[in-house]
């Protein structure tokens, strides 16, 4: 067998080339299985901050970024189930054909990007309203001011009265 191996690589190349091919199915294969199971973990984590975003701030840009945001998730879910559904042999082609980062990465992206701009516009919006707190605190100490100076006027106008005697 040594001596066959020795001088025949031909045949060598033939079985290593049978083995690559069957790592590299199996590799893509699991990198098929781990995009998935991360993809539904990162999707699983966006949700709930998404929904609370689009509570505390209803606005048209807030909807149309968290429909988008449910239409890529839709999307995603879509080509995960076909994939659940097919067998075996068409999971080995398709681990050659169609690795995970091309038939998801897309999508995940876009889930990602999605959620950044809903995280944005929370951001933007708690700093809306941080100003608008701070104005009226301003407006309502401007107002006290005000108030203040009157008390001291009236307290004078009570002074004045009571000290002098008639």
């Amino acid at each position: 067998m040594k001596c066959l191996i020795q001088h025949n690589p031909e045949y060598v190349s033939l079985a290593w080339g049978a083995m690559k091919f069957l790592f590299v199915a199996f590799v893509n294969h699991e990198n098929a299985c781990s995009t998935l199971a991360k993809g539904l973990c990162q999707i699983g984590s966006i949700l709930p901050r998404a929904e609370l975003s689009l509570i505390l701030y209803p606005t048209k840009r807030m909807k149309r970024a968290v429909a988008e945001l449910y239409a890529n998730i839709i999307k995603f879910l879509v080509r995960s189930k076909r994939w659940y559904e097919e067998g075996k042999l068409k999971h080995i082609w398709h681990s050659l054909s169609r690795p995970s980062e091309l038939r998801y990465a897309d999508l995940l992206e876009n889930v990602k990007e999605r959620s950044e701009l809903i995280e944005t516009l929370s951001a933007s919006g708690a700093q809306a309203e941080q100003r608008e707190i701070h104005r009226k605190i301003d407006h309502e100490g401007s107002q006290l001011t005000v108030m203040h100076e009157e008390v001291r006027e009236l307290k004078a106008i009570i002074m004045s009265c009571f000290s002098h005697p008639r």
